[in-house]
Formats: structure tokens, C-alpha cells, sequence
């Protein structure tokens, strides 16, 4: 069986479980390897570098007297790692990722994966120089819609080499928890508060939709540096018995929480540092219990919403034409065509067949 290192900048996030999914269902032997304290550690947290006195004191000297900067200590331990477990092939979560770490893979010849996922694709910072000598070397390029494998071209990659494997989702209907309505009034939006996706404008647009129907209610699921904003906000147009913030919840209480809404929202927009959604984990969810979702054309959105079919879609920072679409939402009839390709197993399969090199 393949012997597979997944390499992650961290574990347990909420707003991951595309990751995690990776982790359980990949039928390999996997190894975990987190990067994001810029110290490399086991799935446990535990670094890869000993912690004995003396194995400290060997890196610190390296460093003073042979100029051995810290990134290329972790390198070797990286390696080390790898040789110590006979990886066959590494995969690494997000382009970023693969910047820290994927020399350790040219040094053994070992072959390896860069899935990219979002900020990673799009971000202004990251450019052709960033990614030019991991786009050279990789044996694969995961991306997640249409869009991103055009950026990705864009910036250098073979065309040859990238797969296109949108995210999947395992949510099934459980018609226990489902009650589909005529008059839909319940709205639930799930993601990170941040600018790319943009709550503020969710926020905004339903406080407008308000002044017509009182009777419609939002739910906020997800944490970020502009929840206290947002919350200000809420506050200070006297909306806290329509929109309600939720923090951060299990993927069991999200699951719950889509089964009972009525219509999902998203407003996400291209961030000012150029960081776009790859393609949001949260709609597709959303989809796969056949609840509308009303977005914006943006990045790989429009490649599974369909506007007025299972969805609306409106023009990134539309306030008003977001507020219309949640009002024509409350009565709509949307359909849904099957999307057996966002399937979970669907998705695994596909990455499992890339990563056997078939």
C-alpha cells in the first residue's frame, strides 16, 4: 500500500473539514505532518526535531557557526522523517504549504502532490516567482473549479499537470431533520468572517430585505478578525432578533443547521490583497441537501450555482440586488439537478486516482 504524507499548515480547524475529510477517507497508509507554527510537528503537535539538550544545542551552533538557517534545518528533519517511514509520495494542502516544505521532496526524489484551495491560487503576494520552481518540480496540481485551474496556468503550471476535483460532501438529506416549505424564511450563512467573504454585505443586505419582511431570520455560523464588526453592526441597526451569531460549530451542528434552513447565503467577493474563494465547501454542503443558495459571481461559485435554478447569483458587492434575491428567495421554486460529482466518495476516488498516478 502507498505510504502518503499529508503536510497541513494545522489540524482540527472547523472551516477545514475538506482537509480532514482527505485525512479519514484516502484508502493510503497516511503520515501527518503540520507546518504552521514554522515548526514542522507530527499529527499530535509534536515537533519533528528532538527535544534533548544536546540535539538543541547541535541546531543552535549550526546556525551560529555554519550559517545553517532554520528553514533548511527543518528541511533535513522533514527528510529524516520521511525516510524514517518510506514515503512514497507527499501531498500538501495548499500552494503555501508546498513552498516550506517541497525541497525536502527534490532532495529524495520523492514525488509529490500541491493541492491548492483558495487564498493560495489568488493572493497577489503569491505570483509566478512564488510558485515557479514547485509548479517545475510536482508531479500533480489539484484544483477545485474551472477558475482556479485557469489562475493556475496563469502562473505557470502545465496544463498537463493539473486535475480539476471540485470538493465533495457526504451530507445526505436526513428526512428526520428536513422540512421543505413554500414561504421560505430561515437563512443561514457558514464561513470565516473575513473580507473574501464579505458577512458584512450578507449582513447589510438583509437588514434592507427587513424593512419589507420582518418575518425572515439569519443565522451566522463561523469566527474571524470582522465577527466584531459585524456584530456592531447587527447591534446598532437593532437586528439582534432576525440575525444571530453562532461562533464556531462542530460540522455535526452545521449539518443540523443546514437541515433546517431554507436558504443558504454567501456573498463572497475578491478580497483587496486578490485572495477569491477556491470553491466554498459550505455551498456545496448546502446543495447536497437542496437548499438554495444565493451567492456571487465570483471564482468557482457559478460553476455549481446555477442561477435561478438552484440559486441566485448577483455581482460582487451588490447590496441591493442581494436584498431583491433574498426577497424573490421566500417563494421561488428552485430545482436541483443531481451533482453526483460532489459526492465525498466521488471526490476521493478522483484524488486516489491522481495520487496512484492513473
Amino acid at each position: 500500500m502507498k505510504r502518503l504524507c499529508i503536510i497541513t499548515p494545522s489540524l482540527g480547524k472547523y472551516s477545514e473539514t475538506f482537509i480532514q475529510n482527505q485525512i479519514d477517507y484516502l484508502p493510503f497508509e497516511k503520515f501527518v505532518v503540520t507546518t504552521g507554527t514554522g515548526e514542522f510537528a507530527d499529527k499530535n503537535g509534536i515537533p519533528l526535531a528532538s527535544p534533548s539538550f544536546y540535539a538543541k544545542t547541535k541546531r543552535i551552533l549550526n546556525r551560529k557557526i555554519k550559517k545553517e538557517d532554520y528553514r533548511i534545518q527543518q528541511i533535513k528533519l522533514l527528510e529524516k522523517f520521511f525516510q524514517q517511514n518510506i514515503i512514497d509520495h507527499v501531498l500538501f494542502q495548499y500552494g503555501t504549504t508546498a513552498e516550506k516544505a517541497y525541497l525536502a521532496c527534490v532532495n529524495l526524489s520523492i514525488p509529490f502532490t500541491v493541492h491548492f484551495h483558495g487564498y493560495d491560487a489568488y493572493s497577489l503576494k503569491y505570483g509566478k516567482s512564488y510558485y515557479k520552481y514547485i509548479l517545475e518540480y510536482c508531479s500533480n496540481v489539484i484544483v477545485v473549479s474551472q477558475h482556479m485551474k485557469n489562475q493556475l496556468i496563469y502562473l505557470g503550471c502545465q496544463a498537463d499537470k493539473i486535475s480539476l476535483i471540485p470538493y465533495g460532501s457526504n451530507f445526505e438529506i436526513d428526512h428526520n431533520l428536513v422540512e421543505y416549505k413554500t414561504i421560505k424564511r430561515k437563512f443561514l450563512a457558514v464561513g470565516r468572517f473575513v473580507e473574501k467573504k464579505a458577512p458584512y454585505i450578507t449582513i447589510l443586505a438583509f437588514a434592507e430585505a427587513l424593512k419589507i419582511n420582518k418575518e425572515i431570520t439569519l443565522d451566522m455560523v463561523g469566527e474571524g478578525d470582522l465577527l466584531p464588526v459585524c456584530k456592531d453592526i447587527v447591534i446598532g441597526l437593532g437586528l439582534e432578533n432576525n440575525i444571530k451569531f453562532h461562533g464556531a460549530c462542530s460540522h455535526d451542528m452545521v449539518k443540523r443547521m443546514m437541515h433546517e434552513t431554507d436558504v443558504f447565503i454567501q456573498h463572497s467577493k475578491r478580497a483587496e490583497n486578490g485572495d477569491c474563494e477556491g470553491l466554498p465547501n459550505s455551498i456545496i454542503e448546502a446543495l447536497m441537501l437542496k437548499k438554495p443558495v444565493i451567492s456571487t459571481f465570483h471564482s468557482g461559485i457559478p460553476e455549481i450555482v446555477k442561477d435561478s435554478v438552484n440559486g441566485f447569483l448577483k455581482n460582487e458587492g451588490d447590496l441591493i440586488g442581494t436584498k431583491d434575491k433574498i426577497l424573490e428567495a421566500i417563494e421561488y421554486d428552485f430545482e436541483f439537478p443531481e451533482m453526483e460529482y460532489l459526492k465525498l466518495e466521488n471526490s476521493i476516488k478522483r484524488l486516489t486516482s491522481v495520487l496512484n498516478g492513473q
